[in-house]
């Protein structure tokens, strides 16, 4: 479930003693307490049928631990549901740029020199729409520098800039969403001198409109803006977006990033592995999806969204037995009452509330408890995403109904059993 392997030895002899005596400490453990409570019993009044009634502080311990309970399983309920809506906005939400359909491999061996060769072959090919270089992955960027200077700014003032390295074709084949301008192409000669920055470099810049134009400094060498790119996810989004410089890229080595043509990827692949393997025989050909290795970078989010699914499920069930426990001890309390009630005119219905009225307030104050804890802690666990969905109020509704729901079904079988009693086997056991 977590994607990790454990090997564990079962069957070692500290192993099989361990499950041993933790199933005896546990059988005794559950067994003391009857033990106890039964062997302080006066044995006059139980030989003459006495009931065993548990004190008043016993009945609230019960209480509180269903109520317990329920808070911990309507937590769990409230928080599966943010991991699961904030991974699916994670997954749906507009980055800036276009992951989807594109394939990356190493630029590596004889590519280093032939790139634009290689690039030239590529164009016309079946499924193949656009192709470019990069240093690093533009969903995955981590390199940093603080060489960056523009008019106006402080003498002392230090800012650290992401710093991607790309060449041409870039923005075609990210599919880059522009404010202003363009990426690098191949009809400008010029672009070899030129930068792209995006909106929150050009915002802390304080950079006049047009943008398109403006010098900036860029490790003492001045660059013309050509473009200003929309801030896309280039990093986890558990950063905050961060002010970046778009470069041409000068060394040898990347990733080459090519877009292919949806519903003709078994075309493209081909296409793109001839291709590779006329230019580079050396090294073997192996593309990966982008979207694949983006999904990769949420994983942990993704093991947390199963893990809160699968705890949910049996807190769920560990509630809703305790519920269940208490429900039934409390009917076999109130036979004789519930008898009366019904040699007296009770229906079922009127039974049926009498009995289930309480559980219900127990329920609702465990709901009241935990909203107010979900709704914390999640909220400071999306915070952690530069950006994330907003707790909506139909949450919270919904796991209420769904906890009232859920006692409500657990409760209504014991107290239609009991309700549907006959009043005089019930007096005569009395």
């Amino acid at each position: 479930m977590v994607n990790a392997e454990i090997a564990v030895p079962m069957f070692t002899w500290y192993n099989v003693l361990g499950i041993l005596c933790l199933a005896i400490f546990t059988g005794f453990a559950a067994g003391s307490y009857p033990a106890f409570y039964l062997s302080s019993l006066n044995p006059i009044a139980t030989l003459k049928g006495g009931m065993l009634r548990l004190k008043s502080s016993a009945i609230w311990l019960r209480k509180g631990l269903v109520v317990f309970q329920f808070i911990i399983s309507t937590v769990l309920i409230v928080s599966a549901i943010l991991v699961y809506l904030q991974i699916q906005y994670i997954k749906n939400r507009n980055l800036g740029l276009n992951k989807d359909q594109v394939v990356f491999f190493n630029k590596e061996g004889a590519l280093n020199n032939n790139l634009e060769a290689f690039r030239r072959a590529l164009e016309g090919k079946p499924g193949i729409v656009a192709s470019s270089i990069s240093n690093q992955l533009p969903i995955d960027v981590g390199n940093s520098f603080q060489g960056v200077s523009w008019p106006g700014k402080g003498a002392t003032e230090k800012v650290l800039f992401d710093k991607l390295e790309v060449g041409k074709g870039f923005g075609e084949t990210m599919q880059l969403e522009m404010l202003e301008g363009r990426t690098f192409s191949d009809a400008f000669a010029t672009d070899s001198n030129a930068v792209v920055i995006n909106e929150t470099a050009a915002r802390l810049m304080h950079l006049e409109k047009p943008w398109i134009g403006r010098i900036i400094t860029i490790n003492d060498r001045q660059a013309p803006v050509i473009g200003v790119a929309k801030d896309f996810a280039s990093a986890h989004l558990a950063r905050k977006s961060a002010p970046m410089v778009i470069l041409p890229i000068e060394e040898d080595g990347g990733k080459v990033l090519v877009r292919i043509k949806p519903g003709q990827v078994d075309e493209a692949l081909a296409s793109l592995g001839a291709v590779f393997k006329q230019f580079n025989p050396q090294y073997p050909f192996e593309a990966k999806f982008m979207d694949v290795y983006f999904e990769r970078m949420y994983r942990s989010e993704a093991v947390i969204g199963r893990l809160a699914t699968v705890f949910t499920v049996l807190a769920i069930l560990i509630a809703c037995l305790g519920l269940f426990g208490l429900a039934a001890f409390t009917a076999q309390q109130r036979t004789k009452e519930i008898g009366i009630r019904k040699v007296l005119g009770a229906t079922v219905g009127q039974i049926l509330v009498l009995l289930s009225k309480d559980f219900l307030r127990l329920v609702l104050l465990a709901v009241a408890i935990a909203l107010p804890l979900a709704a914390y802690f999640m909220q400071g666990w999306l915070e952690k995403f530069s950006a994330h969905i907003e707790i909506s109020w139909w949450i919270f509704l919904g796991t209420a109904v769904l906890s009232l729901v859920m006692a409500m079904l657990t409760v209504s079988y014991q107290s239609v059993r009991t309700a549907r009693m006959n009043p005089v086997k019930s007096l005569r056991a009395e």
